[in-house]
């Protein structure tokens, strides 16, 4: 009699696998909604609020500071009211510093004015290379204002004026 083997040959057993594995999954709820925004993307498009183009053109404002700094924030207050001696104590941490305004006071203005330097040859690279890089860092905050599209009313992006379709 002959003998038969308890597992199915090999050639079935790799083509059921290479069937498994080539079987799509099934279409979830998430799957179904994701290809209905690939279909037809603008019919639940974010709407931007007018609030939000208007912090958007704030954010390139210059900074506003207040003309009389508030006082410096003393974390001893909260130990005052279960200890009566804190006001005796030093301050838990430094103050934190009132905001900078530095207006004409920068970094080229200090080397110009400020005999740091020895040499006038080494001073004046200095000075060069700092405006240089001055200018560098201006010509990459107007390329970022660029690179901003224009908007229409609903807050999307307007197409060029020679556009076809």
């Amino acid at each position: 009699m002959p003998v038969r083997p308890s597992q199915p040959p090999k050639r079935r057993l790799n083509q059921a696998y290479r069937q498994l594995a080539l079987k799509q999954p099934p279409c979830t709820d998430i799957k179904s909604k994701v290809r209905h925004q690939l279909i037809s993307p603008s019919k639940d498009a974010t709407q931007h609020t007018w609030g939000f183009h208007t912090w958007l053109d704030v954010g390139c404002l210059p900074a506003t500071f207040p003309s009389r700094p508030d006082r410096p924030y003393d974390s001893n207050v909260w130990r005052w009211l279960t200890d009566s001696r804190a006001h005796r104590r030093p301050p838990g941490r430094p103050p934190i510093p009132p905001p900078s305004w530095m207006g004409q006071n920068s970094f080229l203005t200090y080397i110009c004015c400020t005999p740091i330097f020895s040499k006038v040859n080494r001073r004046n690279q200095v000075i060069v290379r700092t405006a240089k890089e001055l200018r560098e860092a201006e010509e990459l905050k107007l390329r970022s204002a660029m690179r901003v599209p224009p908007l229409d009313t609903r807050g999307s992006i307007l197409p060029p004026e020679n556009f076809k379709k």
